[in-house]
């Protein structure tokens, strides 16, 4: 009986305790699975390192205060050259979602609200930096007239024509991306002298990483006023040839984004007058009845 029962329990015994390889589909999950970690861990390494540089920039920033008085001087300088941007903006959505002439004023109201706000951040910014502050790009302030007038947009309009509203959005931020993106590659190519597949390569690497502060202002691509590029020498430097990557080092580079020339936004100039359903910069004399319905960004 003894003998029987040894000769079951140790070939058992010896099955149990066999360590097969792993298969090769097996090794290769897990190493897919190990990179993916790898690639989590890096980034969250690297968004604690931008967060406390971002404290760091705010907290030197904090000790630059630029005085009220001052601060006005200067975004009022700027405000009169900003101001078509906003009414650019203001057509843009009652093409979109033909406003009722009450809706068109509140939207105005807001409009001139945040332009004021938008614009007093960025002078705050440039005042800090030129005072040795942390760089921190400022915000343009007409990306903050369209993302806050897009809020009221979504809480004012009935669903469809929000959904037509966002549909024009996205199609003129897809417009504006190819745009810039075409007038960076075509910039790079007067610089570098890029064949053919340089000029693909680059496009299609470019296209993929996209960062919205590469998409230049209207103004910046008609004038062709970008002669700076943006510090990307992973996306550019690897299909470059030994001379060109010489050619790339000497060129000037820029963090952040260029507006372009204030003074002209589609089609609006200074010398224009707003158009009739948007509100003037001051209401005639005796109209105080009148600005509550077309109020004045003033």
């Amino acid at each position: 009986m003894m003998r029987r029962l040894a000769t079951i329990v140790v070939p058992l015994a010896a099955l149990l305790g066999a360590s097969p390889s792993p298969s090769p589909a097996l090794v290769r999950a897990d190493e897919d699975v190990a990179a993916e970690m790898a690639k989590i861990a890096n980034k969250a390494v690297d968004d604690a390192r931008a967060d406390a540089a971002k404290k760091a920039v705010a907290a030197k920033n904090a000790a630059i205060e630029i005085p009220e008085a001052q601060l006005k001087a200067m975004a009022d300088q700027y405000l009169p050259q900003l101001r078509p941007a906003m009414l650019a903006e203001l057509h843009f959505i009652g093409a979109a979602c033909s406003p009722t002439k009450e809706q068109r004023a509140a939207l105005a109201r807001e409009g001139d609200r945040l332009l004021k706000e938008g614009t007093r951040e960025y002078v705050r910014a440039q005042f800090q930096m030129s005072r040795g502050g942390g760089v921190s790009p400022p915000t343009d302030p007409r990306k903050l007239v369209a993302k806050g007038l897009a809020e009221v947009v979504k809480a004012t309009f009935p669903a469809e024509a929000v959904a037509r509203y966002q549909q024009e959005v996205d199609a003129r931020a897809a417009a504006l991306k190819e745009c810039s993106l075409r007038n960076l590659v075509a910039n790079l190519d007067e610089e570098l002298l890029l064949d053919a597949g340089q000029r693909a390569k680059i496009s299609e690497t470019l296209a993929a990483n996209w960062d919205e502060a590469w998409s230049w202002s209207p103004e910046a691509i008609l004038y062709n006023n970008n002669q700076t590029f943006p510090n990307v020498p992973k996306l550019v430097v690897p299909v470059l040839s030994p001379a060109q990557k010489v050619a790339w080092e000497k060129m000037p580079k820029h963090s952040g984004q260029s507006w372009g020339n204030l003074n002209n936004f589609i089609g609006f100039t200074l010398e224009e007058d707003p158009p009739a359903d948007m509100p003037a910069d001051k209401p005639a004399e005796g109209d105080a009845g009148k600005a509550d319905e077309v109020p004045s960004p003033n």
